[in-house]
């Protein structure tokens, strides 16, 4: 069986073992990041490959009468197929706002941060290509490398890139500035 990641957790995963008691409360306190030291954690595999039988050493003899009726023979192993497995069912939800008028927001959309993400687009590829893995997706062979931003770094190095950022083009402006009057200066003051 081939196992392709399709989706995972940032490097600074934790491990917590269900049932876990979730509540607002753990927002009054900094996380510890010592405890964030699982590393990075597949959420969503695609798995291709040949699957065992659920009904492997279970199947009754009217089962397999049932089966011959049908024409149908029974298999323990099955034909080579693809199967997208996902940790969350809510990455194909949508919230509903009013189910009077059917009204629901987009998929993948978050309403306390008011963005959506590509909820939408993974879907829509996955059953594509799960139905056909070389037709649609061929044309929509298209390479998008999200570059995201490290938090706990991007924190650690707030300081510097505001500098840089705001100091450097203000020292260049200065030091344009006094060049540009010294020039004038000089060819007007001959």
């Amino acid at each position: 069986m081939k196992k392709t990641t399709l989706l995972s957790s940032s490097r600074y995963s934790r491990l917590q073992f269900s049932p876990a008691d979730l509540n607002f409360e753990l927002l009054k306190y900094q996380p510890d990041p010592a405890k964030f030291n699982e590393g990075s954690q597949a959420v969503g595999v695609l798995l291709e490959g040949s699957f065992p039988s659920n009904f492997e050493n279970r199947v009754s003899q009217e089962m397999l009468a049932g089966l011959n009726q049908l024409g149908m023979a029974y298999k323990s192993v099955s034909e080579p197929t693809r199967m997208i497995v996902i940790s969350d069912g809510d990455v194909a939800a949508n919230l509903v706002t009013n189910p009077e008028k059917k009204e629901w927001l987009p998929l993948g959309f978050n309403r306390f941060e008011g963005s959506t993400y590509a909820n939408k687009d993974l879907m829509l590829n996955a059953i594509e290509y799960l139905i056909d893995p070389n037709g649609v997706i061929e044309a929509r062979s298209k390479e998008v490398k999200l570059r995201l931003l490290d938090p706990v770094k991007a924190k650690n190095e707030k300081t510097l890139w505001q500098v840089t950022n705001i100091a450097v083009p203000l020292v260049l402006l200065g030091a344009f500035g006094l060049f540009f009057n010294w020039r004038r200066k000089r060819k007007y003051a001959a």
